[in-house]
């Protein structure tokens, strides 16, 4: 495939083959990397075409967080619930290594909450707890692991990721002040969203707002997510002409960390991955504690 120059205006008929190459599942970051543009020109150049949002036209700043990015797979997904980094559980990443490989997944979705913001958090925060900078220090050494076990991965935002964020908003700030999740956590390669859209009849999400089997039921459509810690399942909907699954996971995150202290009289968490085989099966397996 030809590249073309970064700063070069790019010819229509090039703009259609990276259409294309997106049509077909290709990640925004990847489709850059394959043509030696930068991801912010590929998204002006998709949403030029009507296949995102404008690069500029988010409430938060993420790139691409407003877009339904929809993708084609006949190979195996991973699919890693909440990290809630600097918290994440010993173990959970060389767990999540070994399904990766044992199941031979060709492509990785998180499924939000990559970090926790406790400092920042909308209820009660630990006073003897870490500070902004060292706990944001911390979760951004312990993700620097996971980006280079999984150098290209989809990213669903959740509302931990969110909170500085939103925290700006209330405080009257423009989003045009405020960094990019991405560059914060320096994972240039993993693209996110505030969704995602698997061969159009699977939706991935965070969970905010209905746990997996509602969201199945109510929208009629597949649902993969998590934001539930202490819920985990797999469960299907079977019609006169078709049937949807619900496949609702838990989290990687230590619950005995003072960032879990909310939930000590809670069920216990679930600490498990999802796979999506072929692009149809679903399966949890949980990690031996």
């Amino acid at each position: 495939m030809k590249k073309i120059k970064a700063r070069v205006v790019v010819p229509y008929h090039i703009q259609n083959l990276i259409v294309e190459e997106h049509q077909r599942g290709g990640t925004q970051a990847e489709i850059a990397k394959d043509w030696n543009l930068t991801i912010r020109q590929i998204r002006t150049i998709l949403y030029n075409h009507g296949h995102v949002a404008h690069p500029d036209n988010s409430n938060v700043a993420v790139k691409g967080s407003n877009t339904a990015v929809k993708s084609k797979t006949k190979g195996n997904i991973l699919f890693i619930p909440d990290l809630h980094a600097p918290f994440v559980r010993d173990g959970f990443l060389e767990f999540c290594i070994a399904q990766y490989i044992k199941w031979e997944c060709d492509e990785v979705y998180f499924l939000g909450d990559l970090i926790d913001n406790h400092y920042s958090s909308f209820h009660d925060t630990d006073p003897d707890g870490l500070s902004a900078s060292a706990e944001l220090d911390k979760a951004i050494e312990q993700l620097q692991e996971f980006y280079e076990a999984f150098p290209v991965a989809r990213v669903v935002l959740g509302n931990h990721d969110n909170v500085p964020n939103r925290k700006a908003f209330n405080a009257g700030l423009s989003k045009r002040w405020i960094r990019s999740v991405d560059e914060v956590l320096d994972v240039p390669e993993w693209e996110f969203a505030e969704h995602f859209w698997i061969d159009d009849n699977t939706l991935v999400c965070h969970g905010m707002g209905r746990v997996a089997h509602n969201r199945m039921r109510q929208d009629m459509v597949n649902v993969i997510q998590g934001h539930y810690h202490t819920k985990s399942y797999i469960q299907y909907q079977v019609g006169s002409d078709r049937k949807t699954y619900a496949m609702q996971l838990g989290c990687g995150m230590d619950n005995n960390t003072y960032a879990a202290a909310y939930g000590k009289w809670f069920s216990r968490p679930q600490i498990n991955i999802g796979v999506l085989l072929e692009g149809r099966t679903p399966i949890i397996v949980h990690m031996d504690l």
